[in-house]
């Protein structure tokens, strides 16, 4: 209990917006990955998936946000900003390296179908949107993981 006592109240933030992120990364990737077909076959299931999972991270942010809210603010000062800089340019390279792979991925099997007629993963548009999709959850997690590493190391 000693550790909610020892970090600040933006950290506290921090700390929820990870875990709230991991909870319906969890959550969301599984039941979406198990999908097969198109997007035009999975559209009721898709939108059930999509609409549990809005409503989970809209109810858990509104909660954690009142509970760690009450009678506490705290100003942004220049090194707040300075980490919240570093966190989103660790999550810009996540995206950027997410979208690499992604492109590489998808040349990668086209070259692997018109040279040896085998293609190791049919990407539909599902597939492409699941791992776009997982990208910026990675990103959104890499900026939190660097912005807590700041925090913590007291630069």
């Amino acid at each position: 209990m000693s550790f909610l006592t020892d970090v600040s109240s933006r950290e506290k933030h921090i700390w929820a917006n990870l875990i709230l992120d991991g909870a319906i990364a969890i959550n969301f990737f599984p039941k979406l990955l198990r999908l097969e077909g198109s997007l035009a076959e999975n559209t009721e299931a898709l939108g059930l998936i999509v609409g549990a999972i809005i409503v989970m991270s809209i109810l858990g942010s509104i909660a954690i946000h009142w509970l760690l809210d009450i009678g506490k603010e705290e100003k942004q000062d220049e090194r707040d900003r300075h980490f919240a800089a570093m966190g989103y340019q660790v999550g810009y390279l996540v995206v950027c390296g997410g979208i690499v792979f992604l492109i590489g991925h998808m040349i990668l099997n086209d070259i692997t179908t018109s040279i040896f007629s085998f293609q190791y993963e049919s990407l539909t548009r599902l597939r492409m949107a699941t791992y776009l999709m997982l990208t910026l959850v990675g990103a959104a997690i890499a900026k939190d993981v660097t912005r807590l590493f700041y925090y913590r190391r007291g630069y």
